[in-house]
């Protein structure tokens, strides 16, 4: 016959199944839905900010880039949902000049632990494949600003939040540490051994 289980031990181990299957399950689909490399990477990353007006003479404003950026290559993986799509990409045309922000970003299985600044506003052309990147100082963005009309930067607040939240599940796994050190102390009280 089987042993009767404490009430108390019965509770935790269901909520112990609970919270292991929940961040199990959150784990895998961030793995599966993200674009961000597998392994434990330190790659750069460009936050987009704004795209550059036709105003700001758009051939010039790439003629610049073309001319004075360098290629920083993307370190990023096709995510799984991306890969079972089977419709037919439509052709991109050239990538339009953008402001952005060029930060590292340190990412584990997928999941995207933190960031920090490498080199701050860029001017930056998108490829497939790469980032062509120009660094911007205070004078580059006041010339941009005169171009375009207005200061693009203007406004503009890092989004933390796509750069750190990985590490909830870090946080989640300290929570399921800490259920686990209070499940001990109420099992060794249910039975008596304290």
């Amino acid at each position: 016959m089987a042993e009767k289980k404490h009430p108390v031990i019965k509770r935790d181990e269901t909520i112990r199944s609970v919270l292991i299957g929940v961040v199990v399950i959150a784990a895998v689909f961030a793995i599966l839905l993200s674009d961000k490399p597998l392994g434990l990477t330190n790659r750069p990353w460009v936050d987009p900010i704004a795209e550059i007006p036709a105003r700001a003479d758009l051939p010039e404003v790439k003629r610049f880039i073309q001319n004075w950026a360098y290629f920083v290559p993307k370190a990023n993986h096709t995510p799984l949902f991306a890969v079972l799509d089977r419709r037919p990409r439509k052709a991109e045309g050239e990538p339009k000049p953008m402001l952005g922000y060029s930060i590292r970003e340190v990412t584990a299985a997928g999941l995207p632990m933190l960031s920090y600044k490498e080199l701050g506003y860029v001017l930056y052309l998108e490829r497939e494949g790469n980032f062509q990147m120009v660094p911007l100082d205070e004078s580059g963005l006041n010339l941009l600003a005169s171009k375009a009309g207005t200061h693009l930067e203007t406004g503009y607040f890092f989004p933390f939040w796509n750069h750190f939240w990985g590490l909830l599940f870090l946080v989640a796994l300290g929570g399921i540490g800490l259920f686990e050190l209070g499940a001990l102390r109420r099992r060794r009280e249910a039975l008596d051994l304290i």
